[in-house]
């Protein structure tokens, strides 16, 4: 079952694996959508009991989930896309970039076809195509995956997002805002560009409210409503300083206190203002940390003594990914939070587990020279090579 379009959008050629959704700063890209559209084949749902809500008026999604990530053509976002796929689930991301997306795009469908079709041939019993022969797995198995370039600091550009979306997936069951930026260099504010100051806060702040605004709205009229907005926590969340990225750490500041005032708006189903606003009754927001990760945004500009540190604390996207997304797809699917407004924090490291590595990891060494030697310079191990990094360290993406 498609979802009603609450705000009558509409977006020409949406479904054929890339689109593009409204005005993006940097991106030069044309409208690439076209061809058939996602996930006809509807999504089922399980009643959940909620006090004082009479089923079925909230449910809990099943698998495979319908996910949306912003930023999700590198990095963290892009880690997050193939374990979604890996799970089985069907991935709509966006960048500001329209050829990174198409590229991204094409290379997750080729990996999600060839592990479906794999799954197929594997699962298929022998004689099943008669005369003793093995039925043959589908040659072109259902697409699970689309993008479309957005810029999230643009309020069109997101409205647009979420026609795009909800145009063919069959209802938006996670969205995570995933896009961010350190808005430059790490260097003291007085220091920064002013139009670098605005970068960051338009994305990572003005981005996320944008974001849950228009997916909360979806959400809430899609049939039946509900679905669980993430928001991307970092350095600074916690209140600690973040000398040399001060604007970045306000604006992560902020979402803890987004994420509290959201949940009690949602939780009153949009009931706490005038009379005619979009009801929200069954969405949730809830916080996602990925701890460090080995990322730019991490490595640009770092001393070696960071980098040193980074060995303990610090993992790869991949890793990060494959530890966050299961506790995300659990959340999602047992309707963790329904009727409350809010779901619980998933964090790849907790305090009592961050303490614990920087023990283990730190003072007893059994992490030190893990990613970074004495001078800071990347290690290489289990077959890398030079190029699989770049002058940061950072590891390339192969598409």
């Amino acid at each position: 079952m498609r979802m009603p379009n609450p705000l009558r959008w509409r977006l020409p050629g949406v479904g054929g694996g890339v689109g593009r959704a409204g005005n993006s700063a940097g991106d030069t890209g044309t409208n690439r959508g076209g061809g058939g559209g996602g996930g006809g084949d509807g999504a089922k749902v399980t009643v959940v009991a909620t006090a004082g809500v009479s089923p079925p008026s909230l449910v809990a999604p099943s698998a495979p989930l319908n996910v949306v990530i912003t930023g999700g053509t590198s990095g963290v976002g892009l880690a997050l896309a193939r374990a979604f796929l890996a799970a089985g689930d069907r991935v709509v991301l966006c960048a500001r970039t329209a050829d990174r997306v198409e590229a991204v795009v094409a290379a997750l469908h080729r990996e999600a076809a060839a592990a479906d079709i794999a799954a197929a041939s594997a699962a298929a019993p022998a004689g099943a195509a008669g005369d003793g022969a093995e039925a043959s797995p589908p040659s072109s198995p259902p697409r699970r995956v689309w993008g479309t370039a957005a810029d999230v600091a643009d309020p069109a550009a997101v409205d647009a997002l979420v026609a795009y979306a909800t145009g063919v997936l069959p209802r938006l069951d996670v969205w995570i805002n995933n896009a961010g930026t350190i808005g430059g260099t790490r260097a003291p504010l007085t220091t920064l560009a002013a139009d670098e100051v605005v970068a960051c806060v338009a994305t990572n702040l003005t981005g996320s409210l944008l974001s849950c605004r228009a997916a909360a709205v979806a959400m809430g009229a899609q049939s039946p409503p509900g679905g669980l907005i993430y928001l991307m926590e970092g350095a600074g969340s916690a209140g600690g300083a973040t000398a040399g990225y001060a604007a970045y750490g306000a604006t992560k500041r902020a979402l803890p206190q987004l994420a509290a005032s959201l949940a009690k708006e949602f939780a009153a189903g949009g009931a706490v203002g005038a009379v005619g606003e979009p009801p929200t009754a069954g969405v949730r927001v809830a916080l996602l940390s990925p701890g460090m990760v080995l990322t730019p945004l991490l490595l640009r500009g770092s001393t070696v003594s960071f980098r040193r540190f980074f060995n303990i604390l610090a993992e790869e996207p991949a890793t990060v990914a494959d530890t966050l997304v299961p506790r995300v797809r659990s959340a999602a699917l047992q309707g963790a939070g329904l009727g409350r407004g809010r779901a619980p924090a998933v964090r790849f490291l907790s305090g009592a587990a961050a303490v614990a590595q920087l023990v283990w990891g730190g003072l007893l060494g059994v992490r030190r020279g893990r990613y970074f030697d004495a001078k800071g310079r990347r290690v290489l191990r289990d077959g890398d090579t030079a190029d699989d990094f770049d002058e940061m360290g950072v590891r390339v993406e192969r598409l």
